[in-house]
Parts: C-alpha cells; sequence; structure tokens
C-alpha cells in the first residue's frame, strides 16, 4: 500500500488540475465575451459610419441640385436658358441643322437613315422651378419620321 502522504500529493495534484482546468474555462469565456463585445462594437461603428456617408451623400445631392436650380435660374433670367424657345436648333442634333426650325425635316431627310424618328421639343415661354407653379412651360412637339433611304451617310 503507498504511503498517506503520496495519496495526499495525488488528491492535491487531482484538485489543483481541476482548479486549473475550471480557470482556463472562465478564462476562454472571458475571452469569448471580450470578442463578442469587440465584434459588436465594430458592427455598431460600421453603422455609425454607413450612417454618416449616408447622410454625407444626400447633403452634397441637395446641394448639386440646389445648385443646378441656381444656374437654372440665373440662365432664366438672363434670357438665354434652355427654358427660352431658340429660333435655331442646336448642337444636340449632331450638328446637322443651323437653319429654322421650319426646314429641319428637309435637312434631317437629306442626311439621316431610313427609320430614323427625330423628336424636338421646344419650350416656349419662361420656365418656372417654384414648387407651387409648374405652369409656364408651354411644349411644342415636332416629330419627323425619315421615310426615305439617305442619299449620303455621315459616320
Amino acid at each position: 500500500m503507498p504511503p498517506v502522504s503520496s495519496c495526499a500529493n495525488t488528491v492535491k495534484q487531482y484538485y489543483n488540475l481541476e482548479e486549473e482546468e475550471e480557470e482556463e474555462e472562465d478564462r476562454e469565456e472571458e475571452e469569448e465575451e471580450d470578442r463578442e463585445e469587440e465584434e459588436e462594437e465594430d458592427r455598431e461603428e460600421e453603422e455609425e459610419e454607413d450612417r454618416e456617408e449616408e447622410e454625407e451623400e444626400d447633403r452634397e445631392e441637395e446641394e448639386e441640385e440646389d445648385r443646378e436650380e441656381e444656374e437654372e435660374e440665373e440662365e432664366d433670367r438672363e434670357g438665354g436658358g434652355r427654358g427660352v424657345a431658340q429660333p435655331y436648333c442646336s448642337s444636340f442634333i449632331t450638328g446637322l441643322v443651323t437653319e429654322p426650325a421650319q426646314s429641319i425635316s428637309t435637312a434631317a431627310a437629306s442626311r439621316w437613315q431610313h427609320g430614323l424618328t427625330l423628336v424636338i421639343i421646344v419650350a416656349q415661354g419662361p420656365r418656372s422651378r417654384s414648387r407651387s407653379q409648374k405652369q409656364g412651360i408651354l411644349p411644342v412637339v415636332y416629330k419627323f419620321t425619315i421615310a426615305q433611304p439617305a442619299t449620303q451617310r455621315y459616320y
């Protein structure tokens, strides 16, 4: 039979091992809780950053819209804005036409391919950008469909 001191040492070692295992489990639980807290904080920070980015984008969009609105109002005040009908067609028709609008169908028919539809909208009168007054734009629509093939082709 082993001596009593040897048995006592074995029991001590057993309890020491149990205590070490419990301490290790406690440390692991604390580490897991710390990781979860850090992950939660990271998520909250990301959400806050996303909100801030969205708010900044919204502010930028509003500022851009305000600038565009101011530019349009300035153009309208000067009388040369898009809200004022011009007697000549501009380069949005790829520079094909410089004659008055009445002869546009002839010029377009002589240069454009068969089957192409040309739509021109001319606003007559000053344009109002105020939210309460949407009248003031009186559009006139000219629509031409080219029925004959073009004799000359420009690429």
